[in-house]
Order: C-alpha cells, then sequence, then structure tokens
C-alpha cells in the first residue's frame, strides 16, 4: 500500500473491504455494511458493537489466523486477513442459532446433570466440544510469529493514556523522573479523542508528553497484571514484524493508576441486540472514524451526558427520535436487530439504540494492587479506598465526577 494514499483494503472472509488511514478493523466493517460481528457462546444470539474500547466481547474474530482479536481495538492494514468465527455458515445465517428455541432444555450445567452415565457423556462429548468455545486456534505447525518476553524498568509506571495519566506523565516527566506510559487504546487521549464534555485539549498534552525525552510512551499496550513487588504485566501486540506479541515484565518503583470509568450496559428485555450499544461507542464511531451508526436513533439517558450524545448524533446527520430516561425502558423490539425501543406508556421506531449508561471506575488493577472497594451510594458504584503507599490513583478511577445512576424498575 502507498502510505500516502487515504485508503485500502483487506480481505473479510473472501471479500475485500476497504478501509481508511486511522480505522480499525471493526469501524471499516461497519463503514461496509457489516453489522453482526460475532455470535454469543450458547445460544448463538447475533452481537454487533457495543463499546469500541476492547471492554467487551461482541467483535472477536480471527486476524491473520490469530483468534479471538478485538475488532474495535485492532488497527486495520492493508492485505490483512479477517474471518467470524462461532457460527457456521455465516454470522447472517448461523445454523446453530437453533438453539435459541430450546433454551428451556439447556438450564445452567444442563449437561452434567443430565449426563451422567459415562457412556452417555462420551456419547455426547465430541459434539458439545466441538460448538464449544469462541475461535479456532492456528493450525498446528503455522508459523504465528515469536512470542517474546522483556524485562524493563521505571521510576514510575502511568497505566493509561487519557486526561489524568497524560497529566501525571507531563508533571512527573518534568521533574526528571524516568516515567513509562502504557496505554490500552490505539491513540492516546482517553475519553478527549471523541468527547466533548471537557475543555482540556488532548492534542497540547500529548505534545507536552512527547516533548519529554524520560517518558516513553507503551500505546496500543494492555496492562493485565499488578503483582508483588510493583511488578506488571503487559502484553503489546507485534512489537516488529517476526514477533507476534511480547510480554513486558515492567518493575516500577511507584505505579500511578489512571485507568478511569466503563459504562455498564442497561438492563432491559433483549438489551443485546444488533444496533444497541453504548454511548461512548456511537460517539467514537462518529468522531474517531466518520461512521453514521445508524439513521434514526433513541437515546437512554438524562441529564448532561444525553444532551451532548443527542448534540453529537444531530451533527452526523442522525434523526433522534426520542430521548427516554432509563428506569422507563421496558424491552427493545426486533427479531435480531432493533426495530424499536417499549417504555412504560410508548414504542419508539428506530434503527439505532445509543445507552448512556452508568459509569464505573475500572479498579480491576487496584484491587490486584491490594486496594479495597467501598460502596458510595451518592456515586452508585464501588471507589477504591486504602491504596498502598506506593501506588496513586488519579482521574475517574477514583469515583470523581461519577454520580448514581438512575433506579431502574
Amino acid at each position: 500500500m502507498d502510505e500516502r494514499s487515504d485508503t485500502f483494503t483487506f480481505d473479510y472472509c473472501g471479500k475485500p473491504v476497504q478501509a481508511r488511514t486511522g480505522d480499525t478493523v471493526a469501524s471499516a466493517l461497519y463503514r461496509s455494511g457489516q453489522r453482526i460481528f460475532t455470535r454469543s457462546f450458547k445460544y448463538h444470539r447475533p452481537r454487533g458493537l457495543l463499546c469500541l474500547s476492547g471492554k467487551c466481547p461482541n467483535c472477536m474474530m480471527n486476524v491473520d489466523g490469530v483468534p479471538n482479536v478485538r475488532a474495535c481495538t485492532t488497527p486495520a492494514s492493508a492485505g490483512m486477513r479477517v474471518r467470524h468465527q462461532n457460527a457456521y455458515p455465516s454470522l447472517e445465517h448461523d445454523w446453530l442459532a437453533i438453539a435459541q428455541q430450546f433454551d428451556w432444555l439447556m438450564p445452567v450445567g444442563w449437561y452434567y446433570k443430565a449426563m451422567t452415565r459415562p457412556s452417555t457423556w462420551h456419547a455426547a462429548e465430541p459434539f458439545i466440544r466441538k460448538i464449544a468455545g469462541l475461535g479456532e486456534p492456528p493450525p498446528k505447525g503455522s508459523d504465528a510469529g515469536e512470542y517474546e518476553h522483556s524485562y524493563r524498568q521505571a521510576e514510575v509506571a502511568i497505566i493509561g493514556g487519557g486526561p489524568a495519566g497524560l497529566q501525571e506523565a507531563v508533571e512527573l516527566g518534568a521533574r526528571g523522573a524516568k516515567v513509562m506510559l502504557i496505554d490500552d487504546q490505539p491513540a492516546l487521549g482517553g475519553h478527549l479523542r471523541y468527547s466533548k464534555r471537557s475543555g482540556i485539549v488532548a492534542a497540547e498534552l500529548i505534545a507536552q508528553v512527547q516533548k519529554l525525552p524520560n517518558v516513553e510512551v507503551l500505546q496500543n499496550c494492555y496492562c493485565f497484571g499488578f503483582y508483588e513487588g510493583n511488578l506488571l504485566g503487559i502484553v503489546q501486540p507485534k512489537p516488529h514484524s517476526k514477533a507476534a506479541e511480547r510480554l513486558i515484565h515492567l518493575r516500577a518503583q511507584r505505579v500511578v493508576i489512571a485507568t478511569g470509568a466503563y459504562e455498564a450496559p442497561l438492563l432491559f428485555r433483549n438489551n443485546d441486540l444488533v444496533g444497541i450499544m453504548l454511548s461512548s461507542a456511537a460517539q467514537r464511531l462518529i468522531r474517531l472514524h466518520a461512521v453514521t451508526p445508524g439513521e434514526v436513533a433513541v437515546v437512554i439517558g438524562s441529564g448532561q451526558r444525553s444532551d451532548e450524545v443527542v448534540a453529537d448524533l444531530g451533527e452526523a446527520g442522525i434523526r433522534v427520535a426520542a430521548t427516554v430516561p432509563p428506569e422507563s425502558v421496558v424491552a427493545a423490539t426486533g427479531t435480531w436487530r432493533v426495530t424499536g425501543i417499549q417504555t412504560h406508556n410508548d414504542h419508539f421506531s428506530c434503527d439505532l439504540v445509543v445507552v448512556c449508561a452508568h459509569r464505573i471506575p475500572d479498579a480491576g488493577l487496584l484491587t490486584q494492587a491490594g486496594a479495597r472497594l467501598e460502596w458510595d451510594g451518592g456515586k452508585g458504584a464501588f471507589i477504591p479506598v486504602d491504596l498502598p503507599s506506593n501506588v496513586v490513583a488519579v482521574g475517574e478511577v477514583t469515583g470523581a465526577s461519577l454520580l448514581a445512576g438512575s433506579p431502574l424498575p
């Protein structure tokens, strides 16, 4: 591909898909008209884009022979080979979706309770194993690249490249500390990349970080573990052309957790239909990838957050049929794709439902470090308290600016 070109193509299930510079696999597929990205594990219900931040399994696909890759955070590249998982013969027409009609026969753990005889279990086991699981491992002997290990040290490790993490990197880097900033997104900035609700300009913070020679940025890297002695486990995908992944063992004198908060889906009947997505996902499609997620939308939410989302949808040319409070929602209507929202008093037709969900601190690494979570009714979330002396939390992971969500019926 000519690097100066704005567009390129990759292969999806034998068909060429056009992508633009800066696209992820998911954004390019969505622009091309793809709406189902995977099928659910047990009943093979269709799954569409939900979070677009790598926090859910709704977009896991096989990319270049590697199974269970989250398409929403994987940058698209020319010649990439992408195919769906957990569906036969296609995502749109999955024969195993017939399992939905027999859900009453398959409660949790039914096979352990029904197949108690060894002969019965051995007869059924090959079929259960064949349809169980997500994805297929690479063929034996295939060249998937090397898996490397790297051992690093830093005075300060900052997890999270949003506004709070960037601000900490600027302040600590200006003091001369050796800082390593780790972020799991394709680009720095956090919610500032797609949201207008903050006056801080992400580009300014990023420019300041890049000017500091003692601040190293590990982008598109995921910190999955916080261990004794301030040891962090970090996965870096494709560090170079000959390696599939690199496992970084990072030892830091001090750790700053700036992982922010994430949206938790609201509970209502059929809330998993294709076309129902979190507000941050809709904003990412619109502002980061210039993709229009639908034509007619219903926004579930209230207050400043929903007003911002309604404005973004309007700017993208999407008609907002209604904005409804979360407590009034009864169910989403539709078979495989959403066609409307039923409230206690009305029904609104739409092809897109944007959920302004309650935000919850992403405190997993803090609990691994030994922090305690304490319920805060005013914020409607468990807030980290009693942090170890060498660990600091900044930004929304502390519960700052969070408010309790609307009560559900």
